[in-house]
């Protein structure tokens, strides 16, 4: 049983762990979009992609370990953490719920600064259109923004699935 206990520590440890890489990758993207260091931030995006892919892989690893210590309590495979800890020898259950409670706040605080890092670029996509429709204001229709992104060659975002949502970043799962 130890051994799973083990591997049940691990895994929130190293979930942990990604959270807060993805905190310093979401700060360093929040700089470069107040700065507008534009030549950063791409790359800063596909460092973001790249760490929800680790975190991804962490609560992966962090389930498959929930799971096999729920069976090897006997329990259901989908029986909740807390069902767990409670069933965990004295000794583990403060080390297993702290890890747990850290993780579920370091992924609230993940959540926030994805939304504020999405309001930072939106308003900045805003300015920059104001300010073609300013200099431009006779190449296109200043209420069609499809036409303004073509007038200049800029891609269509889909705000209806961004990106670094589709990894599955939610308290729900948690």
């Amino acid at each position: 049983m130890h051994k799973k206990i083990n591997d049940l520590i691990r895994a929130l440890r190293d979930e942990l762990q990604q959270y807060g890489e993805m905190l310093v990758r979401l700060d360093q993207h929040q700089q470069y979009v107040a700065h507008q260091s534009g030549g950063h931030l791409g790359e800063s995006a596909g460092d973001i992609q790249i760490q929800c892919t680790a975190i991804q892989r962490a609560r992966q690893a962090r389930e498959q370990a929930r799971r096999a210590m729920a069976g090897k309590l006997q329990l259901e495979a989908e029986v909740p953490i807390e069902k767990i800890i409670s069933l965990l020898p004295a000794d583990y259950q403060p080390l297993v719920n702290a890890l747990v409670q850290e993780n579920r706040e370091l992924l609230a605080q993940v959540l926030q600064s994805l939304q504020c890092n999405q309001f930072l670029l939106a308003r900045s996509l805003d300015r920059m259109q104001h300010f073609l429709n300013s200099v431009f204001p006779d190449d296109f229709d200043k209420n069609d923004s499809m036409s303004a992104q073509k007038a200049v060659h800029i891609p269509v975002i889909d705000s209806d699935a961004p990106e670094l949502f589709e990894v599955g970043l939610d308290v729900k799962n948690f």
